[in-house]
């Protein structure tokens, strides 16, 4: 749990300053614990838009593991998302991305640094509320 509230702290950071910024203070949420993943299943942390972000916090990895369990429990039309980390480290950010082939785009899995991931993440935001 307690990556989950570290994470859910990080992102609403950015989600707030995106609202406010767009005069959108009005229509945002909190980035909370998805509580009901404990009876129904799904991913950690609702109020993300179209992100469905798993967190792992712990000292032994498994990222095979852990991102299955992200694209599994991801909803059809969302995003999966994986924040993981351990003790004294920085998170890291694994999910899909795509890269320019020539004139193609190819979708590949990546793993970046928690900075990149929250330049994708804000403009992810500006994109959302502009709907709203």
């Amino acid at each position: 749990m307690r990556g989950e509230y570290e994470a859910a702290a990080i992102l609403q950071t950015v989600k707030d300053e995106v609202a406010e910024a767009m005069g959108k203070v009005h229509l945002s949420t909190r980035i909370v614990r998805n509580l009901e993943q404990t009876r129904s299943g799904g991913f950690d942390l609702t109020g993300t838009f179209n992100h469905a972000v798993e967190v792992k916090f712990q000292e032994q990895f498994n990222l095979a593991g852990w991102w299955h369990q992200a694209v599994t429990q991801c909803p059809e039309g969302m995003i999966p998302i994986l924040m993981y980390r351990k003790a004294g480290v920085k998170f890291r950010v694994r999910m899909f991305t795509y890269a320019l082939v020539g004139s193609r785009r190819v979708k590949v899995l990546s793993d970046m640094d928690l900075a990149s991931y929250l330049v994708i993440f804000r403009l992810h935001c500006e994109d959302e509320f502009k709907k709203l």
